[in-house]
């Protein structure tokens, strides 16, 4: 009877016990348990971005959004529509419009669509020190910094794209095995750098710091610095490659001089144009008054974070993964003073290595040699995230036009409330062309810009404005638009310009009272109707 009974409990070789397979459900769900998680944070960026759908948004997004619509109605990049701006930046927001219509909806999409492609790069960037719990926290701190009001960062100006191509190419080099050549690993990160500095040039400099980095450490393998060499020619390479097609496509649309004057003359000469040079603008990037300015007033707890990381990480071993990431830290300093210009969505570069380094800094807690206690970690987290959120959520309790306004001013609030006054003035088919840097006219009215240069600086003071002033005379006097808006408070008006010498004998201000929007009381845009236009004959003039 015993006997029968230990037959009984007997089971086939290689039968899964009860226990094996708990134990086996359990790896299941903590392998898939990231995923859902990041997916649950990607919705709530998604949700988070809804609050401001309807901001009235900053020139340059504005901007973008035009330039990217008119290249899919047919208009050439630089040779007609101009910014100086390289062409990745146009082509996304021409794609974006191509998938969900022009207007608020495209910029939207593209805004959670960086950001959840950079959480992602977050997550696989700071798992890759020793424990996804890095990853993780550093995700978290990503979905609720990401759209900070301060750093504008809920619009998707370049700096977002720059992200998500930097900190995809730094994880990429982390996880990166310093003992194989990895050629495919190589050409992707080159791909991603090359793609990052046509959007914005400026991104050589982590490619520089970072390869720089790579070759000169000692890995915790044994790789040698002959290796990483190589691994570092394929970037090059790669960056190579992909600025010598795009140049060579400029070359066979006939549009390679405007495009190398664009990108390389008028670049030289717009960093140079506060009367410094780029060494002065670096050292000015790291006094007291740039380094750390207020526009990341919502940072200072993952700046507390990243550096406590970064000393102690440095203290402990391996090292090498903290040298990458104060590389990290350097070049997007530089990166963000090389043009002299310290606007608050440039500072954006630091968020990067600040999750990251944050969820760096809480899986290195512990003894010197080990992981810090699972306990002590995630304290540490829970604290840093309630912090951040006690710095970023007040923001919500404001409107969409309130987070324009205290950006910088409420210039695009009034501007938007004008353009729609203006806009019921035409008719279909009708078009407005306006001096000044307001390219918001033409996107909320949805009308083509009269000319390719939208922006009436482009016209004055640089080394392409009498080429630029000579096209858009031509190009006004062809297309002659039916109302003339002249930004009065913000740009000067010369009147011996040829655009205003024309406009002084074509138009006539509009009947009643011209003026239209006041900021801090003064009058902000002059309207002006073309002298025999159809809207002067609808009005009676």
């Amino acid at each position: 009877m015993k006997r029968r009974k230990r037959l009984r409990s007997r089971k086939p070789k290689g039968h899964p016990d009860s226990t094996s397979i708990s134990t086996l459900t359990s790896l299941v769900k903590w392998r898939y348990l990231p995923l859902l998680v990041l997916v649950a944070l990607s919705l709530f960026i998604s949700i988070m971005r809804l609050h401001t759908y309807n901001e009235p948004f900053e020139r340059d997004i504005t901007s973008h959004a035009v330039i990217g619509h008119e290249i899919l109605a047919g208009r050439q990049l630089y040779s007609d529509l101009w910014d100086s701006k390289p062409p990745a930046i146009f082509v996304t927001y021409a794609i974006a419009d191509a998938l969900v219509g022009y207007g608020p909806a495209s910029v939207y999409f593209l805004g959670v669509m960086a950001a959840v492609i950079t959480l992602f790069g977050v997550y696989w960037a700071g798992s890759a020190y020793g424990a996804r719990a890095g990853g993780l926290w550093a995700a978290a701190f990503w979905t609720f910094i990401c759209s900070d009001m301060w750093l504008w960062a809920n619009q998707p100006n370049i700096e977002v794209f720059l992200n998500a191509c930097l900190i995809w190419a730094f994880a990429l080099i982390i996880r990166a095995n310093t003992q194989k050549l990895e050629p495919w690993r190589w050409l992707v990160i080159g791909g991603l750098f090359a793609l990052a500095t046509l959007y914005k040039p400026q991104a050589i400099i982590f490619a520089a710091f970072l390869a720089g980095f790579h070759i000169l450490l000692p890995s915790r393998n044994g790789g040698g610095r002959k290796l990483a060499f190589l691994q570092i020619c394929i970037v090059a390479v790669v960056g190579a490659a992909v600025w010598a097609a795009v140049s060579a496509y400029f070359a066979l649309m006939d549009r390679f001089a405007i495009f190398y004057e664009t990108l390389f003359e008028y670049s030289r000469w717009y960093a140079k144009s506060r009367g410094g040079n780029f060494i002065e603008n670096i050292l000015e990037g790291f006094s007291r008054k740039r380094f750390f300015p207020a526009y990341m007033k919502s940072t200072p707890v993952l700046a507390i974070f990243a550096a406590v990381g970064i000393i102690f990480g440095l203290w402990k071993s391996p090292r090498r993964n903290w040298l990458l990431m104060l590389a990290f830290v350097l070049a997007a300093q530089i990166a963000i003073a090389l043009p002299g210009r310290f606007y608050g969505h440039y500072y954006q570069l630091w968020l990067g290595p600040l999750v990251i380094g944050s969820g760096w800094a809480i899986t290195t807690l512990g003894p010197k040699g080990r992981l810090g206690p699972t306990l002590l970690r995630n304290m540490a987290g829970a604290v840093g995230l309630i912090i951040l959120l006690c710095s970023v959520m007040p923001q919500y309790k404001f409107s969409a036009d309130e987070w324009s306004a205290r950006k910088i001013n409420p210039q695009f609030v009034i501007s938007r409330r004008v353009v729609m006054e203006v806009d019921k003035m035409l008719e279909r088919g009708e078009t407005l062309y306006v001096w000044g840097q307001n390219p918001e006219f033409y996107f909320w009215a949805k009308r083509k810009p009269p000319t390719g240069l939208i922006w009436s600086t482009d016209l004055m003071d640089n080394p392409l404005a009498e080429k630029h002033t000579a096209r858009a005379l031509e190009d006004l006097k062809r297309e002659l638009p039916e109302i003339f808006v002249v930004n009065i408070l913000q740009f000067k008006v010369p009147p011996n310009h040829p655009v205003i010498e024309w406009a002084i004998k074509s138009y006539i201000p509009l009947p009643g009272n011209p003026n239209r929007g006041l900021l801090y009381g003064r009058p902000f845009f002059h309207i002006l109707i073309r002298r025999d236009g159809k809207l002067a004959a609808r009005l009676g003039v």
